[in-house]
């Protein structure tokens, strides 16, 4: 397993990083529209007991979504950006209550395609609005984007084998046993390290390095909860896998539920604090 990660990474690294520096800001937001579209065709999956009806509602919500704000982004970038990322940012906050008071609100035995729906729609459309208005931040937008992904790829990575090392206690046994707060803590520290790289590297300094490191704790724990999140989802779904689009590494919705959490904190974050303006 481990093995087909690396291959299947050493192959979409190069493609990501191509994306990111070789693409126009607009035509980068319809490829990770397509790409968010894909991981709602795996999310409609967690609605497979409910009518067909609302599996294909969740696609075309999503597409209409982000059809309607890449319109509106275009008409009127500030406003509209703005809003949805700080929508999307508040979101997470409920979602984070939700994981840490799961089961509730996820009663066992029901299906609850419409709140599932709603949910997907508010994990899925801010995500990819947050990304895209991240690059269109002027010349150094590509660069955070980068950062963005780095720090919720090193969370993930560091997480991983500092679990594997040291990890003794569970964080969310009743969602994810795997994982714990030792290894959770083990991605965080390495993710403000990443993150305090990156930000020199870009010409933060001082106070403004200070609260970069700040925004990427904050970020890195976010990420856990996004990851959460969707197991979160797999779980009262009966699905053990999003999808089986990249191999070693489960679907698309599996490799993204980090950094759809993170994108709109991060974007949030940088504007509030005046962060690379």
């Amino acid at each position: 397993m481990l093995k087909q990660r690396v291959l299947t990474s050493l192959v979409l690294v190069p493609l990501v990083l191509a994306a990111i520096f070789a693409l126009p800001s607009k035509w980068f937001a319809v490829l990770v529209g397509v790409v968010i579209l894909l991981a709602a065709l795996e999310w409609s999956r967690m609605m497979q007991h409910a009518p067909r009806l609302w599996q294909y509602l969740a696609v075309v919500a999503m597409f209409a979504g982000i059809v309607a704000l890449y319109a509106l982004y275009a008409w009127s970038p500030g406003p509209v950006g703005s809003g949805v990322v700080i929508a999307g940012a508040a979101w997470w906050l409920i979602v984070t209550a939700w994981v840490f008071y799961y089961p509730a609100g996820l009663p066992s035995g029901r299906v609850l395609p419409l709140r599932k729906l709603l949910a997907g729609w508010l994990l899925l459309v801010p995500a990819w609005a947050a990304v895209s208005v991240l690059h269109a931040r002027g010349d150094t937008g590509p660069s955070l984007v980068l950062l963005l992904f780095v720090i919720v790829w090193v969370a993930d990575i560091a997480a991983y084998f500092a679990g594997h090392a040291w990890g003794r206690h569970r964080l969310a046994p009743h969602i994810s046993p795997g994982k714990t707060v030792e290894g959770a803590a083990g991605g965080v520290l390495a993710s403000v390290l990443v993150g305090l790289a990156g930000g020199a590297l870009l010409g933060a300094s001082g106070a403004a390095l200070a609260a970069l490191a700040v925004l990427v704790l904050i970020v890195a724990l976010v990420s856990i909860v996004g990851d959460l999140a969707v197991s979160m989802f797999k779980r009262h779904s009966q699905i053990k896998d999003s999808g089986g689009l990249l191999p070693g590494h489960g679907g698309l919705l599996d490799r993204i539920d980090s950094l759809m959490a993170a994108a709109p904190v991060f974007v949030f974050g940088l504007d509030l604090l005046g962060l690379f303006a």
